[in-house]
């Protein structure tokens, strides 16, 4: 049968995150195919009030708008590893309530 550790580590996380919005708290967690202890590290740069933690979460309050491409490499403990590019949309917040009578008459 197969040993676990011949198999390739392969990030499956797709490419596109889940987008963010600028100043609300956002999460995502990396995943690779494989589930034992991995650690995963960024190259690049994150929106600022984002971070990326050692086990593959990203998550903080991203402080501006706009798109962003970083890579994530991940490693395992016999030293396989993955590199993927992903993109991350951080966009203005909508607001969650509707204004009544501020509307100008035209």
């Amino acid at each position: 049968p197969n040993n676990p550790q011949d198999i390739p580590l392969i990030i499956t996380s797709p490419a596109e995150c889940q987008q963010a919005y600028e100043e609300q708290q956002y999460f995502n967690v990396f995943k690779a195919n494989r589930s034992e202890r991995l650690e995963w590290q960024l190259i690049g740069r994150l929106p600022e009030g984002l971070m990326l933690s050692s086990g593959g979460a990203l998550q903080g309050r991203p402080q501006s708008t706009g798109d962003y491409i970083f890579a994530v490499w991940v490693f395992d403990q016999k030293g396989k590893s993955d590199k993927k590019t992903f993109y991350l949309k951080v966009l203005q917040p909508t607001p969650s309530y509707i204004k009544y009578g501020n509307e100008s008459s035209r």
